[in-house]
């Protein structure tokens, strides 16, 4: 099957490519099937059904539509209140699909509320991609606390600096690490002055992952996700991983040491304080979340149900 990919979002389609015996990056006029690797590219996309009438399949990430669980006062709101027309306008777009992939059962749930109907098909990550830029690398493990994802809301890097000003006076010998692209809170999280904290946005991904596998905690306080990749690749490096306790991060086991109560500091800082004192970290890596894997279930899937 000859596939055009609405991928500006799915960088990761060109993995999927090498592994799928179907041919992406087709011109569209020569194409089978559009495939929209994020409902996010729904304005991209919405056009090209309408005039070729060809099968689509849209690869959600999630749905936004706890946003007001993350907002903590009014501006938060407003600079959020947006996001029901888009959702409205994603939820329409999904409906036109033929066929809607979750990337977790998580997201499966919220898009059935939503009235959608979807079929999971867990994501993955690159194996090979982290081992490569580990190679010939000595990692020497330093008492770090690390936070790797987009500065936004929901994320909670303000939360992790609560923590940390609990305990840093505590562990002395202990720092904390964040790394992300820049988000909605970026301005508000760049200047932060703190003891031992070290702020960064966009790194190279061999530094990224260099500076993690150093680390002995990952933490993800976030409010929402759809698959959670960092926890995920944590794990693959052996890191201990401290989530906030929402429904995803059981599908997956992102917790893999302690997961707490979300947004109530001290249940964080006694999950980070339980791991400092009897780390555990994980030497089962989650080897049926590779490319390969994912790239034979989306081919079967997409036999299945496009016809």
């Amino acid at each position: 099957m000859k596939i055009y990919d609405v991928s500006a979002e799915h960088p990761s389609i060109d993995l999927i490519s090498k592994h799928s015996k179907h041919t992406y990056h087709v011109p569209l006029n020569e194409a089978d099937l559009i495939f929209v690797g994020s409902v996010t590219q729904w304005r991209n996309a919405i056009g090209h059904k309408v005039d070729t009438g060809l099968p689509m399949v849209c690869h959600v990430w999630d749905i936004p539509s706890n946003w007001r669980l993350w907002c903590r006062n009014e501006q938060d709101y407003l600079n959020n209140k947006h996001r029901d027309v888009e959702i409205v306008r994603m939820l329409d777009f999904l409906g036109m699909c033929d066929l809607v992939i979750a990337c977790s059962e998580h997201t499966q749930t919220v898009l059935y509320t939503l009235g959608i109907k979807s079929t999971v098909l867990h994501n993955f990550y690159d194996v090979e991609e982290i081992d490569a830029c580990l190679e010939n690398v000595k990692i020497e493990k330093k008492n770090r606390i690390i936070q790797i994802s987009r500065y936004a809301l929901n994320k909670r890097f303000h939360t992790t600096l609560e923590m940390w000003g609990k305990l840093k006076d505590k562990y002395k010998d202990w720092e904390l690490m964040f790394i992300g692209p820049k988000g909605d809170i970026w301005n508000e999280i760049k200047d932060v002055k703190m003891d031992r904290v070290t702020i960064h946005s966009e790194l190279n991904r061999k530094l990224l992952v260099t500076l993690m596998a150093e680390a002995r905690i990952l933490v993800s306080p976030s409010l929402n996700e759809g698959f959670g990749l960092t926890p995920i690749e944590a794990r693959h490096l052996g890191l201990d991983v401290v989530c906030s306790d929402m429904p995803w991060v059981h599908e997956f086991r992102y917790a893999t040491t302690k997961a707490f109560e979300p947004d109530n500091v001290d249940a964080y800082c006694e999950s980070i304080e339980s791991v400092i004192s009897s780390p555990i970290g994980f030497s089962e890596k989650p080897s049926h979340l590779t490319v390969r894997e994912f790239a034979d279930r989306f081919d079967k899937l997409i036999d299945k149900e496009i016809k």
